[in-house]
C-alpha cells in the first residue's frame, strides 16, 4: 500500500495523447489513482490488495509543411515585381529540416520577416528554416528584375521541403505570376488628295 509515481519520458516522433489510472477499488479515505497526459506522470494510489492500471496512449506525429506564393501588384518593364512567400507547418509535431528554394532571375533580392534565413546565389533563392512547431509560418518577400522580354507577364515557382512530410509532396510547390506591362509605339502614314506634276504633295504622319 502507498502512493507511486511512474514517469513515461517523451519519445522522439510521438506525442502522449492520453493517460487514465484505473483502480480495481478503493478504500475508506483513500484517493483514486490519476493520470496526467500533459506531464504522463501516473500517481498510483494503492490500498492493501487493490489493482490499478494506468493505460498510456501514444500516438505517431505527422507533421506537415505547406508553401503559397503570391505576386504582388502589376509593374512596368524595366522595374522589380514582387512575390510573397509563406511557409506553414501543420500536423502534429514539429516539422524539422525545413528549406525552401526557388529559382529566381540574376539580381533578385530577399526581404520580410523571415528573409534573414535565406540568401539569393546568382540565380538560386535558399532559404533554412530548420524545425517549425505546427501552427507557425514564415514570410518572406522576393523583388525580381524585369525586362521587355518579361512581357506580358513573369511567372516563378517556390518550393519546400522537410525532412517528415505526412502529406508527401501535394502542396510543397507554389506557382505565382506578376502582370508586366509594356509601352508600345506605331506609327500611321496617310497620303493626301491628287496633285498635279511639278505642284507638292503631301502626308500626314
Amino acid at each position: 500500500a502507498g502512493s507511486y509515481t511512474v514517469t513515461e519520458l517523451a519519445q522522439a516522433g510521438w506525442q502522449l495523447t492520453a493517460l487514465v489510472c484505473v483502480d480495481s477499488a478503493t478504500g475508506t479515505g483513500t484517493t483514486a489513482s490519476t493520470g496526467n497526459s500533459t506531464t504522463g506522470v501516473a500517481t498510483y494510489r494503492i490500498d492493501q490488495g487493490e489493482t490499478v492500471t494506468c493505460t498510456y496512449t501514444n500516438t505517431k506525429e505527422t507533421p506537415s509543411i505547406s508553401v503559397l506564393k503570391t505576386g504582388g501588384t502589376a509593374v512596368t518593364a524595366g522595374t522589380n515585381a514582387s512575390y510573397t512567400i509563406v511557409v506553414t507547418a501543420g500536423g502534429t509535431g514539429d516539422s524539422t529540416g525545413v528549406s525552401l528554394s526557388d529559382t529566381v532571375p540574376a539580381g533578385s533580392t530577399v526581404g520580410g520577416t523571415d528573409g534573414a534565413a535565406c540568401s539569393v546565389a546568382t540565380t538560386t533563392l535558399s532559404c533554412t528554416f530548420g524545425t517549425m512547431t505546427s501552427g507557425s509560418s514564415k514570410t518572406i518577400t522576393v523583388s525580381v528584375p524585369t525586362t521587355v522580354a518579361s512581357c506580358p507577364s513573369v511567372s516563378n515557382t517556390a518550393t519546400v521541403s522537410s525532412a517528415v512530410d505526412a502529406d508527401g509532396a501535394t502542396n510543397n510547390s507554389s506557382t505565382a505570376s506578376v502582370t508586366v506591362n509594356c509601352p508600345s509605339i506605331s506609327v500611321l502614314k496617310t497620303g493626301g488628295t491628287a496633285v498635279t506634276a511639278g505642284t507638292n504633295a503631301s502626308y500626314t504622319i
